[in-house]
């Protein structure tokens, strides 16, 4: 090939890059490319109505019911309250003590099924509560000692779990996946708990103007 025709083509493929990935450094590009021409990039595949994100998307929810089945029997075997108790769990230890609806909005869970694991929580001592110093109508959350090693155990065997379902997944590819889809999980974050009883016409709208 002339070599101006290779310094075309590698600036096309550069523009590629860059649209699907702003901002991205020079090593990523080159991980990119590898890994496209490793897994033979150009298979144009159909999808029944044009879009490829609804496949993307239908994609990582298997994935996630799949790894919720795995994580299911994992928080069985070492005895929690309910499988979700370990998000609970996690959310308060590296976010530290918050308020009971504080910790449900995080979780992006509804109100009576977050109060119930809350209960649940300190029934097993898992949990503590308190009233706060400057609002004595709320209760502020607190690992309990017990919470803190219910924690350590569970995170191995939730490590342990995400690695079984990912594990022809590379490192590299693995990093690479969190670089572009965790933007995208903060923009939405900051906006779902205030959309999430709108109507399908103002979130559109909400999301189409951002």
């Amino acid at each position: 090939m002339n070599p101006s025709h290779k310094l075309v083509e590698l600036v096309n493929l550069w523009d590629k890059f860059e649209k699907n990935q702003p901002g991205g450094s020079l090593e990523d590009f080159c991980k990119d490319f590898l890994h496209r021409k490793s897994n033979g990039e150009e298979k144009n595949i159909c999808y029944a109505q044009g879009s490829s994100k609804p496949h993307l998307l239908k994609i990582m929810s298997r994935l996630a019911n799949i790894y919720q089945a795995y994580h299911k029997i994992a928080m069985h075997k070492i005895q929690l309250p309910f499988p979700e108790a370990f998000f609970y769990l996690t959310t308060l230890k590296y976010e530290g003590e918050m308020k009971k609806t504080e910790l449900i909005n995080h979780l992006m869970i509804e109100y009576t099924t977050g109060m119930e694991g809350i209960n649940k929580l300190l029934q097993a001592g898992l949990l503590e509560e308190r009233t706060a110093d400057l609002d004595k109508r709320a209760k502020i959350l607190k690992l309990t000692s017990l919470g803190y090693e219910v924690q350590i155990e569970s995170y191995s065997m939730v490590a342990a779990t995400a690695e079984l379902v990912l594990k022809d997944l590379s490192e590299e590819s693995t990093i690479m996946c969190i670089k572009l889809l965790e933007q995208i999980e903060i923009s939405q974050l900051a906006i779902a708990h205030e959309l999430k009883n709108k109507s399908y016409e103002e979130i559109v709208k909400r999301l189409n103007n951002d």
